[in-house]
């Protein structure tokens, strides 16, 4: 019995695997695969354990014994480490598991300069109970809001709160100036609490109750915000603007962010957050992570155009070595303006957006002239569609490496020769062959 028969008929049976309670699994089992087969029950089980040891297939280690094809199951479900598991259940838990660590890994830099954030975050995240309250400090443009929405996705997928439960954004900047209807957004008010208030109306605490609530600009909150704000998080309660008898509660995950030092907050409103994130800014994740960015703005502008965007490696280094007071998203909307102006000068009907210097906004040439005078020596085009990158024109650093060590050693082959038809006989050496693949 050849290997490859039966791994082809594991591949075709696990196309139609799922986790229903009514699926049959009998054409995972090795006596139904032996039967099929009409062969030896001892010679399919050594197969089969074989293609588990070389990585082909899973094995559901349960009585029955069941078998998968892994790249198979992998193409439907999502990867796995392992090629062994104890039941078919261990088998899900580990999928929603791993689904779970994925929203977090979308993040560029999740395993670098992000690393320490997320490990705090899910600190907070993972505390027994209701979680504990967080607060996200850095710069503007950095992405505390997009971490915040990770957060929420994340605990929902580690099922710590419901999957329809609420996730409210409140950026208590926009009523800084009206602390009376700042207090009302947040812990909602009574009829009659101050003019205009017709009826009684919930606030931002009770619809997130039992979600998360995400408080932006939180050092803009005023004394009075930040103590009802502390005793909420000790005592779970609050009242109602102009209400002073109805005491009620709610189970609400905070998340504060600031672009200020603490300084700016009551000493008694900070030691209800025990948790507090530096988010790097964009210069402080380093060239490469920052590149990784400006590479994935593009893909997201492609996939919004609909049409591959050329770029040139000259545009991609000046738009790297430029200073982004706005951060990341400073960056992204330099990137939209960017090809929305390409978009603009294209032909009509043309078939890709292509990006040139000419393209970028004026200020980074007034502002930062010495970026447009010094380039790096690889020429040439990236073309961003989608998901994917290529390269087009230009060669990495490897290659021209590879290319100034065969010249050399061409030049020593001329040395000997001294006489005869030197390109005749340098055409016939293999270096010279790995010259013509690399320009090729």
């Amino acid at each position: 019995m050849k290997k490859e028969k039966v791994t082809d008929y594991l591949r075709k049976a696990t196309e139609n695997f799922s986790f229903h309670d009514d699926l049959d699994l009998s054409p995972f089992e090795t006596n139904e695969i032996a039967a099929f087969f009409s062969s030896k029950r001892t010679t399919i089980s050594r197969i089969l354990n074989q293609g588990v040891k070389e990585g082909e297939l899973i094995k559901i280690n349960t009585r029955p014994v069941y078998f998968l094809h892994k790249r198979t199951f992998e193409k439907n479900f999502g990867k796995l480490k392992g090629n062994v598991f104890k039941s078919f259940q261990a088998l899900s838990e580990y999928i929603l598991e791993d689904s779970a660590e994925m929203i977090f890994r979308r993040l560029i830099g999740y395993d670098k300069s992000l690393k320490e954030v997320l490990e705090q975050m899910k600190t907070a995240i993972f505390y027994p109970d209701n979680g504990l309250p967080i607060m996200l400090l850095g710069p503007t443009g950095i992405g505390k809001t997009y971490l915040a929405r990770l957060m929420y996705e994340y605990t929902k997928a580690k099922k710590l709160i419901k999957q329809d439960a609420p996730f409210y954004v409140f950026n208590c900047a926009q009523y800084a100036n009206n602390p009376e209807l700042l207090t009302s957004y947040l812990f909602g008010h009574v009829k009659g609490a101050y003019t205009g208030a017709d009826k009684d109306k919930a606030g931002l605490l009770e619809l997130a109750d039992e979600g998360i609530l995400f408080l932006d600009e939180a050092h803009r909150l005023n004394k009075e915000g930040q103590e009802k704000l502390f005793t909420f998080m000790d005592q779970g309660t609050f009242y109602r603007l102009g209400d002073t008898e109805i005491a009620r509660k709610a189970k609400v995950r905070l998340v504060f962010a600031t672009t200020e030092k603490t300084n700016l907050f009551l000493e008694t409103f900070l030691r209800r957050i025990p948790i507090k994130v530096s988010v790097p800014s964009l210069d402080e994740r380093g060239s490469f992570e920052k590149s990784q960015l400006i590479e994935h703005f593009f893909m997201e502008e492609s996939q919004l155009f609909q049409l591959p965007i050329e770029v040139s490696h000259q545009t991609l280094d000046a738009l790297n070595k430029y200073h982004y007071e706005g951060n990341i998203g400073e960056c992204k909307n330099m990137i939209k303006y960017t090809c929305g102006c390409a978009y603009a000068k294209a032909a009509k009907g043309s078939d890709k957006i292509k990006v040139t210097l000419q393209d970028l906004p004026k200020e980074m040439l007034k502002n930062v002239p010495q970026l447009f005078n010094h380039f790096t020596a690889n020429e040439g085009n990236v073309i961003f569609f989608s998901e994917r990158k290529q390269s087009i024109g230009g060669m990495n650093e490897l290659a021209i490496d590879k290319i100034r060590h065969t010249f050399k050693n061409c030049l020593k082959y001329y040395q000997k020769v001294k006489e005869g038809n030197i390109e005749e006989q340098v055409a016939n050496q293999k270096m010279c062959e790995d010259i013509t693949v690399l320009l090729d």
